[in-house]
């Protein structure tokens, strides 16, 4: 009897622990466009991530528009502009954060248009049901939002046109993506619980003998 209950005990310990879950290393989809132009749906439109005009923060290099996330790591940058005006987008995921930025090398005053950010293809590496449940705005930022909103697995966000004065400027603004996950045992958890079985089973024979 002794036996039976501290392989229930051992069960009722492990069963509820479960596999972390976040970002990293999946494989997600990334755009930073003018509204209505790129990122209407993945994989069509304008794409500052990969259409980079070889000017900008980013000169000549841009990461198209698939990335995995890694921590640390940017995963999605481009540029633009040209002469006395050059800008620069980049994207950087966390497990749980978003953090979008802009950067500009200006030598005069101008205008910089709304521009539309688009994520897709957030599963959470580790749970099958992973998906996203709020999308929150962190205090401090400098980048100014007009809006986001989000799916179970996708994040859009946009951001008012921009007057630049002359100088380097760095904008950004961060995001906290909650979730919800599915509970995944761990496989040391599975082994306990196979163990646990297999002493409920021996304190029972034990009892029949």
């Amino acid at each position: 009897m002794r036996e039976a209950k501290l392989a229930i005990a051992t069960l009722c310990l492990v069963i509820p622990f479960a596999a972390h879950a976040d970002l990293i290393t999946d494989e997600i989809y990334g755009c930073a466009s003018n509204p209505g132009v790129g990122c209407v749906v993945a994989g069509t439109g304008f794409n500052w991530f990969e259409n980079n005009s070889g000017a900008g923060a980013f000169a000549g290099m841009n990461s198209g528009d698939t990335a995995t996330v890694a921590d640390p790591g940017v995963e999605f940058f481009g540029g633009g502009g040209g002469g006395d005006f050059l800008y620069g987008f980049s994207a950087d995921f966390g497990s749980d954060s978003l953090t979008i930025q802009l950067d500009f090398s200006f030598t005069r005053s101008a205008g910089f248009v709304n521009q539309e950010w688009f994520f897709a293809g957030l599963d959470w590496v580790g749970s099958p049901d992973g998906h996203i449940t709020g999308l929150t705005l962190l205090d401090g930022n400098t980048l100014a939002i007009n809006s986001f909103s989000f799916t179970d697995d996708s994040i859009r966000i946009t951001q008012p046109g921009l007057a630049i004065e002359p100088g380097e400027r760095q904008l950004q603004a961060t995001f906290l993506i909650g979730t919800s996950h599915a509970a995944v045992p761990e496989p040391g958890t599975l082994a306990l619980v196979g163990i646990g079985l297999f002493g409920i089973g021996l304190a029972r024979r034990r009892k029949t003998a």
